[in-house]
Parts: C-alpha cells; structure tokens; sequence
C-alpha cells in the first residue's frame, strides 16, 4: 500500500469538502457530510487493500454529488478517483472517469484542479504512448499551475521529459528533467522552512511572560532545583519497584513463550514447506502443458507439405520448449527465481538442434558462458533471442554445406555485459529478412532488457547484445 500514500494525501483535499462551497445551505452542508463519510470508508478501505469496495464508495459520493448538482466537488472527486485508478495500473478506466468532468473542467480553467485534471490526462496519453496528445495536455497544465500552483510542476516536467525522450528529443527531455529536479529541491526547501516555522511560532496561550526581578528568578531557580531532586528521588523508587516487577513477571513468561515460539515454528516450517511443495508443482504442471503443446505443434508440423508452414510450426515448437526448459528446471531444482545460466543455454542449444535434427551432422555449436545465476524474469527473453539467433544461423548461414560452427559467448567488459551469437556460413541478407516474425521478436525482447543489437555480416553472421545495466552476478 505504500504507493497509495499518494492517493491519500491527495483526496485528504476532498474530506474538507464544506471549506469549497460558496453557500451556506443547510442541505448542502449535508450532503457534503455525508460525501465526506463515503470518502472516508473509501479510504479506509483502500488502506485494507479492499479496492472494489473502495470504488463503490468513490462511486457513491460521485453520484451524490451529481444528483445534487454539487457541480464545484465533482472534478475533486474524479481526480482523486482517476488518481487511484491510476496507481493501480487500470489506465484506461482513470481516463474514462477523468473525461467525465472535461465539460466541468472548461468552466473553470485557471483552478488547481483544472491542473491536476489537464496532468492527469496527459500521464493516460503517456501509458498510452500518445506522445502529441501528452505533450499538449502537459502544456495546459503548466500554464495552469504557473498562475495558481507553480510547486506542483515538477510532476509536469517529469511528463515531459518522459515525452521528449520517447520521440527521440534527448535535448528537451534533459532541459525538462533538470527543470523537475530544481523545482523539486525547491518545493523540499519550502516544506523545510514552514516545518522550521511551525516549530518556532508564538503560544498565545501559554508564552505570556512576566517580569520577573532577579531575585525571584534566583529563588525560583533553586525551588525547581530541590523540586527535581524530589522527583528525582521518588521516580528512582517506583522505577526500582516496577522494575522488580516487570523482572519476575518478564521471568514467568519467558518459558510460556519460548513454548508458543516453537509451535509458531514449526506451524511456519509446515506452511513453507507446503508452499515450496505448491510451487514445484505449478512449474511441473507449467512444463508438462508447455511439452504438450511442443509435441502437438511436432505432430502439426509432420502432417503438412508446406515448407513455409512447416518451418513456422517447428519455431513455434523451439520458443515453447525454451520456456517449458526454464519451468523444468525450476521444478528440479525446488523453490528459487534464479537459474544457471550455463547450463541452460547448454541445454537450449542440444534441445534447439534435436528439433531441428542436427545433432548428427557436422554443424557444430560452442558457448563461452562466465556466468552463474540469473533471474527467470531476464532468463526468459534472454533465453528466446538466443533461440532466434541459432534458429537463423541453422535455417540460412548453412545452405549448400554439410558443415559449420556456432559459437555463443556471453561475458563482461567494465561491468557491460555482451551476448554474441556468430557463425562461419555464407551470410544472408539483413535487410532482406529484417521484417521476419524472428528478427521482430529479438528487437522486442533487446528493448526489454534494454540491450543495444549490433549486426555483421563478414565471413559469416555476426548479432552481439550489449547490455547497459549489469542484471547477472
């Protein structure tokens, strides 16, 4: 629940929803209690990560509100509901609710929330990766916030940055960036101030001060010295009485609860391992789905005369034994998300060519790998591209020859990792097969782990993958 602080530090706005109306209606005041209510028991809902009854609740102050033509509390409702569909990933529902108040947003253009409204909109756009429709929005709402609330534009500028840097304007994406950063620290030293003011502001009701004579600070001085030493002394006795106390009872239940200790243990122990049990088997159901879709997709492939068809079934069937290889092994090797990457890859490459029934010609492959342990969640992509490459290398480095070498590599130059795939065959045309369904899904998979691919073709093919982030021990 930590991300929805956020949410409710923002629709804390809303329980102060009487400070917003400009009548003093009393059915008005009463429906704004009742609203507040509903917010409340939507918050505290969220707060137990009960988030369709927390909708329910923002639904039902909503449509108050409307009925009641509170037409001033509608887009704070919105916001602070769009905001919490937000951070719950459910993008496409935030801009629906938030498009409902676009009408009510126009008749107030230059208010905090017609900023909020305009910034949250453009972040739907973001997810969206409608860059020109973010960047508008964006615009609107810093005009906005320039007039009425300048602090809150250092979430504009990350938008925009964020824009700019997708559409390939590193300029203006480092120019918004700095902006962001230097209007945080600012909005961070303020906050730091008003914290410094609020400690050193006057009591009224108790920082009257007396003119006193030196005399009688003098005296009062000693009186709350002989004071303190009787304080002193009394506290120093009840504190050793209680400690006594607290000492024979702490004694007494020191055994009692070493007792309910090792049941709690060994309750835990129990679960884990039913846990542990659990897990194992769900990759062992994963892989054994996974081998039945390859051997139907193996079937397929011996029932059709279509070169083309055939071709597509057994890639098919190689990336589904990719991944069936990753769940095998986690279920050998009990409950963990890390794998040997060595030994997989090894296994990839005798599974790769089995399918493809090479293993008894005169096509080598050879791995270089330095690496341990690595994380199933970059093993997987890692795993598909490697497939690709010597899926490609097998279907055209080789034709017209009986033999050739593969050889993978996988190592380290200052901390930035490279993955080479490279062969000795013929070369083919890059270009001519870039729009290939293979090399697609490699481009994919490379902007996931954020790697850079580069391609050659000299005495054979040669794709190398450099990582910019260190992911392997």
């Amino acid at each position: 629940m930590h991300m929805k602080s956020v949410f409710i530090i923002f629709v804390a706005v809303a329980l102060t929803l009487p400070s917003y109306s400009n009548t003093t209606n009393s059915d008005n005041v009463k429906y704004y209690k009742v609203i507040a209510e509903l917010l409340q028991n939507g918050i505290n809902e969220a707060l137990n990560n009960n988030m369709k009854e927390c909708y329910q609740y923002f639904d039902e102050a909503y449509a108050m509100a409307e009925t009641q033509k509170l037409e001033q509390l509608l887009p704070i409702l919105a916001i602070s509901h769009s905001r919490l569909l937000f951070i719950e990933e459910k993008y496409s529902d935030a801009f629906i609710k938030i498009e409902k108040v676009s009408h009510l947003i126009a008749k107030q253009p230059s208010t905090t929330f017609a900023g909020d409204y305009y910034e949250i909109l453009a972040q739907c756009y973001l997810e969206q990766e409608k860059w020109d429709l973010a960047l508008l929005n964006l615009q609107k709402a810093e005009e906005i916030r320039i007039k009425v609330e300048p602090g809150k534009n250092w979430r504009t500028y990350n938008g925009m940055a964020k824009a700019y840097r997708s559409i390939g304007k590193d300029d203006l994406a480092d120019e918004y960036s700095i902006k962001a950063s230097k209007l945080s620290k600012i909005q961070n030293a303020r906050r730091i101030i008003l914290d410094i003011q609020n400690e050193l502001k006057f009591d009224e009701q108790s920082g009257t001060i007396a003119s006193l004579s030196m005399q009688n600070i003098k005296a009062k001085a000693e009186l709350q010295k002989a004071k303190f030493r009787n304080i002193l002394l009394l506290t120093l006795l009840v504190a050793f009485v209680i400690i006594s106390i607290l000492l024979f009872y702490i004694l007494k239940q020191r055994t009692l609860y070493n007792k309910e200790m090792a049941i709690k243990n060994e309750l835990i122990s129990k679960s884990l391992g039913e846990k542990e049990a659990l897990v194992q088997e769900v990759h062992h159901r994963v892989k054994n789905n996974l081998q039945i879709i390859s051997s139907l997709l193996s079937l397929h492939s011996r029932s059709v005369h279509d070169k083309i068809t055939t071709e597509a079934l057994l890639e098919s069937q190689s990336r589904v034994m990719t991944m069936s290889l990753i769940h095998q092994n986690l279920y050998k090797n009990g409950p963990s998300s890390r794998l040997e990457v060595k030994e997989y890859l090894n296994n990839l490459c005798r599974q790769i060519f089995d399918t493809y029934n090479i293993l008894g010609s005169k096509i080598k492959i050879h791995t270089d790998i330095q690496y341990g342990m690595v994380d199933v969640n970059l093993l997987v992509p890692l795993g598909l591209i490697v497939n690709e490459l010597i899926t490609n290398a097998l279907k055209y480095a080789f034709e017209g020859r009986d033999a050739g070498f593969i050889n993978i590599t996988l190592g380290s130059v200052n901390e930035i990792m490279k993955l080479t795939v490279k062969d000795d065959g013929n070369g083919y045309n890059m270009e001519q097969n870039e729009g290939g369904f293979g090399h697609k899904l490699i481009d994919v998979f490379a902007r996931k782990l954020e790697a850079e691919v580069i391609k050659k073709v000299d005495h054979g093919t040669s794709i190398t993958l450099i990582f910019k982030h260190h992911y392997f021990e």
